[in-house]
């Protein structure tokens, strides 16, 4: 069922956030190298989380599927439908209760709360913890059940795997005391065995250790990976009012899911409201309301205190990046908190409601899978996405960003245009303006060419010059135009700004090295290029320029070595990958060439990009009409870079297009 729900995921596009620091991150995209494999212990998380299990997941997918994203989609949905069958069979080994675990495990993985996790790539991390946690459990269960050593390693195993994949599940080792106390009876078991409650619960404490001190090791750990994305602005009364209060959204979401998944860029961190006092009455309250039934009814307490227990990492008490709420987080909170549902009904002292309770529940998987169908189709690309999201928060800035860039990359101008003059009076505006700007820049370009997004560059910068971002927009529509001797001043002046980042600089050197070697000045230009890259040495486009103009000067040597470092850098950028193909044939490495235009061509298939691989590939092998077939084909077909439809005309003996 799960499967088929999810199936759409399969042809789902990566979304504009975090899925390419993850899936296109030089340490995957090499797939299952052992060289790689190494540096993920060793070089700094760009995601702010140490989760080397999940980067190993993404690599295997590489080497099974290649850089594609329905590979990684199949794989998040696969991980999905296993966990909540394999935690369908644990609970049922368990319990011995085969149709209240089923029920259980469909309401866990039915509900729309689930899309997220599966249908985001970059939340590899949530659907992978989650079965190492399913599979902690099952070994648990064993050892419980066998006393076996095996067993206790499996499950240590499997629970060090599951933080490593995300380091929510630091609380397992409490996950596992709950077990013990239900469904498991291991304090019961222990009583009647050794006789004294303080002795059965420190054996079990005990136990636990080797979990406890995993999971301080990794959160310190995360923690100093994290630092830099924890929010100082936040009180302490703050943070633990909303992590209080997120116990309940969570549940007033899980009972009524609507409005679901569309708080990524800022949900609110306010300050101090005042709501803390009763929002921690109403937890304590409840928490003790549960410890008093705890001895008729244990899997309310278990399930409870799971909930609250699992939630802790992720509500908000140590705050970090702009979110206080997702959907994601509720994964493991929603396991034992379906378990205590199911069993609560089942139990129910009424004994004539029992039947209709979980006849109810069972006949609410239907409206639930229905809803996360129809979340799911929200979820397919960025503009779907942010479309939807973009109606709970009009006046996010960044949202709306995000959202317009998203529609020009799906092609959708005139839908870009229009979202960009909703904010048409914040064009000046020195917080809001640079990035208005340079999209409404973009937006031009694409609608009503170069020349008219010159003209608006010129007027915004006439009223204030200090908007850099718009100059260097405007230095690259007049390279775009082999304009060199008019963009090298604009260049020039960016580069003159006193506070520039090291990576505005490094894009400013670059555009000035460009400049300068369309002028002809082509060693000025190296040392630009070169400065660039000590400004900004992860920078794959000066690597590939600078390449590129020591190639066409004779460094052939060194123009390798860049060729080769952009590509490690950027591996699916065509441009690259065509400069280091035509160093690699002029070197007679023909066979090195081939591979990596065969490489190229099966990662842009039905691309300009693809069909000039297929075609410069064929032209290697002496095929020429199949190849000038290829690259009339390329000339039709869309470009993701525009550039490689110059590289198709420069094999016609066409010159460039400006």
């Amino acid at each position: 069922i799960l499967v088929t729900l999810y199936w759409p995921a399969v042809d789902f596009r990566l979304l504009p956030f975090d899925d390419d620091q993850f899936v296109r991150n030089p340490l995957v995209t090499g797939g299952l190298d052992p060289a790689n494999i190494g540096r993920v212990f060793t070089t700094i998380p760009k995601q702010d989380l140490f989760i080397p299990v999940t980067l190993f997941s993404f690599m295997a997918d590489v080497s099974l599927f290649g850089v594609s994203s329905r590979g990684f989609h199949l794989t998040n949905l696969l991980l999905h439908a296993f966990s909540m069958g394999l935690l369908l069979l644990v609970f049922w080994r368990m319990t011995g209760s085969l149709w209240r675990s089923a029920l259980a495990a469909a309401l866990v993985g039915l509900h729309p709360l689930r899309v997220e996790s599966v249908a985001w790539v970059a939340e590899r991390k949530d659907v992978l913890s989650v079965f190492f946690l399913v599979l902690a459990m099952a070994s648990h269960l064993r050892y419980a059940r066998s006393g076996r050593f095996s067993w206790f390693a499996a499950t240590f195993s499997c629970a060090a795997a599951g933080m490593l994949s995300k380091p929510i599940l630091v609380t397992l080792p409490a996950l596992l005391l709950l077990l013990d106390f239900w469904p498991l009876g291991r304090f019961r078991e222990l009583s009647a065995g050794e006789g004294g409650g303080g002795r059965r619960v420190l054996n079990l404490l005990l136990e636990k250790v080797p979990f406890a001190l995993c999971s301080l090791l990794l959160a310190s750990h995360t923690m100093t990976f994290a630092r830099a994305g924890l929010r100082a602005d936040v009180t302490f009364l703050s943070r633990v009012e909303h992590g209080l209060a997120s116990v309940f959204v969570y549940l007033e979401q899980t009972f009524r899911p609507s409005a679901l998944s569309f708080q990524f860029f800022e949900t609110s961190w306010a300050h101090y409201s005042g709501t803390l006092l009763p929002v921690a009455a109403a937890v304590l309250g409840t928490t003790l309301i549960v410890f008093r039934l705890a001895g008729r009814y244990p899997w309310l307490a278990m399930g409870w205190l799971w909930y609250l227990a699992a939630l802790f990492p992720v509500s908000g008490i140590v705050p970090s990046g702009v979110q206080w709420l997702s959907d994601r987080f509720t994964y493991v909170p929603h396991v034992g908190l379906m378990v205590a549902l199911v069993w609560m009904a089942g139990e129910f002292p009424v004994r004539r409601l029992r039947t209709t309770l979980l006849l109810l529940l069972a006949f609410s998987t239907v409206p639930l899978a229905f809803l996360a169908r129809q979340q799911l189709s929200f979820w397919k690309d960025g503009v779907a996405l942010l479309g939807r999201g973009i109606v709970y928060c009009p006046e996010d800035m960044d949202y709306s960003g995000r959202y317009v860039e998203q529609l020009l990359a799906a092609g959708k101008v005139p839908e870009a245009r229009t979202e960009l003059e909703r904010h048409r009076g914040l064009m000046m505006d020195p917080k809001f303006g640079v990035d208005l700007q340079d999209r409404y820049l973009t937006v031009l370009e694409r609608s009503g060419g170069r020349a008219q997004a010159i003209a608006e560059a010129r007027g915004f910068l006439s009223r204030d010059g200090r908007f850099f971002r718009t100059r260097l927009h405007l230095a690259d529509l007049l390279v775009e135009e082999r304009r060199y001797a008019e963009a090298l001043p604009e260049y020039l002046e960016v580069l003159a700004v006193p506070v520039l980042r090291p990576v505005d600089r490094a894009y400013a050197l670059e555009g000035t090295g460009i400049s300068l070697a369309g002028l002809g000045r082509e060693p000025e230009a190296l040392d630009r290029f070169r400065e660039g890259l000590a400004a900004d040495p992860g920078r794959s486009r000066l690597h590939y320029h600078l390449g590129a103009l020591l190639a066409r000067r004779g460094s052939v040597a060194e123009a390798r070595l860049h060729f080769s470092e952009a590509l490690r850098i950027e591996p699916e950028n065509p441009l690259v990958r065509f400069g280091l193909v035509e160093l690699l044939m002029a070197a007679g490495e023909q066979a090195a060439g081939g591979a990596l235009l065969r490489d190229t061509a099966g990662l842009f298939p039905g691309a300009a990009e693809g069909l000039y691989a297929q075609g410069r590939l064929q032209e290697a092998q002496g095929e020429r009409t199949a190849a000038i077939a290829s690259y009339e084909a390329a000339l039709r077909a869309p470009a993701q870079w525009p550039e490689v439809l110059d590289l198709v005309r420069k094999r016609f003996g066409r010159p460039a297009t400006p």
